[in-house]
């Protein structure tokens, strides 16, 4: 039987900054402390960000592409469901015009790179409180989940002779179904898919164990439903051979995808990364309302005694702080 669904628990600390070292160098710090942490490259989506996740605390680049952070801490203390939220603006210059513009922001605090993490440690408990386990006495407060992922088959091409499912992955998010891949865990009597505005079938590759279940769509979509197909560029086309049999062709849309990030729904992202398997083959990273699950069901490790590429390096940040790696 499949599991239950995978829940998230709460953010505590939002740090946007578009240096990847310097968010880093906060995160760590901050989850050392026990805080729950989550990071924005951009100033641009991270106001959607403050108000899925309300954090207790905002830490934010001065300087930042796009929405700078004094223009971020004035639109999160403008709107009433967000004011109640800590900022604070870092910043590596020391002008009294800069603490100025950020008092003028709401700031409730100012900080100077490099930073003297003691001193905002201090500040944080002061004003924030600590960590949420401490504050629930051992167990952070519950939240609805971001998104629930059940897996309905994790076996690969020798499985199919047994007759155990393969690959496919259901994720439910609000009004959005995205299924990863369509092995045969897909084609089973017992799949399910909660009611949707939307469904998304994404698939890694085009091997036979991995698109089996694509020819029972039809049947589960019904007379009405309609259906995004997503995959590598090479072989899309004819991998969506036996859905454009049973359905209309203006029920489906077929997105080519290959190493880019693309926006299915304005809180949910979808970054590809070419791997080391046979033929076209994509993981997957899913970014939602601050959380996030990275899809990898096949990747082979390079020959130690041959030519090395940069590979592990490419998927090891694209992995990077991922809450699910399925792999």
């Amino acid at each position: 039987m499949p599991p239950d669904g995978l829940g998230f628990a709460v953010t505590d600390i939002l740090i946007v900054d578009d240096d990847p070292y310097s968010a880093e160098l906060f995160a760590v710090a901050l989850r050392h402390e026990g805080y729950a942490v989550q990071k924005r490259p951009e100033g641009i989506d991270a106001l959607e960000a403050v108000r899925r996740l309300h954090p207790r605390v905002l830490i934010a680049e001065f300087m930042l592409p796009g929405v700078d952070g004094a223009t971020l801490c004035s639109a999160v203390k403008a709107e009433a469901a967000t004011a109640d939220v800590k900022v604070v603006l870092a910043c590596a210059k020391t002008f009294r015009e800069d603490r100025d513009l950020a008092k003028k922001s709401g700031a409730d605090h100012f900080i100077t790179k490099p930073v003297d993490f003691p001193k905002l440690m201090t500040w944080l408990r002061t004003a924030a409180g600590g960590p949420s386990s401490d504050a629930a006495g051992g167990a952070a407060p519950s939240r609805a989940p971001a998104m629930k992922a059940v897996v309905w088959g994790c076996r690969g091409a020798a499985a199919e002779v047994g007759g155990e499912p393969t690959s496919c992955v259901a994720l439910a998010l609000k009004e959005l179904n995205i299924i990863l891949d369509a092995g045969s865990g897909m084609g089973s009597s017992a799949f399910t898919l909660p009611s949707a505005a939307e469904t998304w079938i994404i698939l890694s590759h085009y091997h036979p164990d991995h698109i089996a279940g694509l020819g029972r769509l039809p049947a589960m979509l019904g007379k009405n439903g309609t259906v995004v197909v997503a995959g590598p560029r090479p072989g899309l086309l004819e991998a969506a051979g036996p859905l454009l049999e049973g359905l209309a062709p203006e029920r489906i849309t077929l997105v080519p995808l290959g190493e880019s990030r693309h926006r299915i729904r304005p809180d949910v992202v979808l970054t590809g990364l070419w791997t080391m398997h046979p033929g076209s083959a994509l993981a997957y990273r899913i970014e939602h309302e601050g959380r996030s699950l990275v899809y990898c069901p096949d990747n082979e490790l390079e020959p130690s005694d041959g030519p090395r590429s940069f590979f592990s390096e490419k998927f090891s940040i694209f992995v990077r702080n991922a809450d699910i790696l399925i792999h």
